[in-house]
């Protein structure tokens, strides 16, 4: 039996988990994200067939903390066109339960992005990161300049002592709205029944180059301008190096990262060491290579969220 057959077996109809409530199916998770305008879904059908839905694009707006909730997390709220109530623990629930929707053929994928809308100063509640390293983009995806860019902004990029707590790329992927592409697939992995996630680069993302030059103009941390002063070719005084441009002094450190990774690549290689693998790394898997028919459908996705560059 494969994978899918099993988990229809298993799983109520139109359903990929056993619900602990009747009422609390797919629509009334995804009706408690519009509510709490969590986020902006638009819904893509094929064209040959206007039942079937192919993909979702889905825009994070808002994540609700414990705090801004009520007195309690137990505290409900009446949703329309349901019979039941939902509380703070349904609303965490909703986040996860809402990217499990399949179509027949599991072939269903989603667009993601943070939307305009979306608060980076805003705290984000420590079980979102949870969310992001079940459903989050992966750094494995990205096109190399942006790798590197990620891995020079990181250097310099400071938050408070809660949002240390989060991942730097998910810091990144809020802060520049880089979007990324995600679906699922059952696997059978002896007797065991998994879900695997795998994400994909959105090819037409037309924001990189700003991305690049936001990041490499911004002043750099002291401590950067310290150490790429004193390891590399620079001019011996101070008065010299005062005369050095902006750009010219962003370069030097760009220069630097690169000269400190490929002296970290080469003794990594001289000890025999090898890379952990994306698949260990991370519960999600880079979409395979060549892409099997069907499994990516966002060519034409128009992504208005253009990124905010400015603060």
């Amino acid at each position: 039996m494969n994978p899918l057959q099993i988990a229809k077996s298993y799983f109520p109809p139109l359903c990929h988990w056993v619900p602990e409530h009747g009422a609390k199916r797919l629509e009334f998770y995804s009706d408690i994200l519009r509510q709490e305008d969590a986020t902006v879904i638009k819904t893509i059908f094929d064209l040959g067939d206007k039942n079937k839905i192919i993909y979702h694009s889905v825009y994070l707006k808002n994540v609700v903390t414990e705090a801004s909730w009520g007195h309690s997390p137990t505290f409900t709220k009446s949703l329309p066109k349901h019979s039941v109530p939902y509380s703070y623990h349904d609303y965490i629930d909703a986040w996860f339960k809402f990217m499990l929707h399949q179509n027949e053929t599991m072939t269903h994928s989603w667009f993601i992005n943070f939307d305009k809308e979306f608060d980076n100063n805003a705290d984000l509640p420590l079980w979102f990161i949870r969310w992001w390293n079940q459903f989050g983009s992966d750094i494995e995806i990205f096109p190399k300049p942006l790798v590197d860019c990620f891995n020079f902004w990181k250097q310099g990029f400071k938050v408070n002592a809660h949002n240390a707590k989060f991942p730097a790329l998910l810091h990144f992927v809020k802060r520049f709205r880089v979007p990324w592409i995600l679906k699922w697939q059952y696997e059978k992995e002896g007797d065991i029944l998994t879900r695997h996630w795998y994400v994909k680069w959105w090819d037409k993302f037309g924001y990189v180059s700003q991305i690049l030059d936001n990041v490499y103009r911004r002043p750099p941390p002291k401590q950067l301008i310290s150490s790429a002063q004193s390891t590399s070719k620079a001019p011996s005084t101070s008065s010299d190096i005062d005369k050095l441009s902006k750009d010219d002094l962003y370069a030097l450190l760009k220069k630097k990262i690169e000269e400190e990774k490929e002296a970290e690549n080469k003794t990594s290689e001289e000890e025999g060491s090898v890379a952990e693998s994306p698949v260990a790394q991370s519960p999600r898997y880079p979409y395979p290579q060549p892409y099997p028919k069907d499994w990516f459908a966002h060519d034409e996705e128009y992504d208005e969220n253009t990124p905010d560059l400015g603060a």
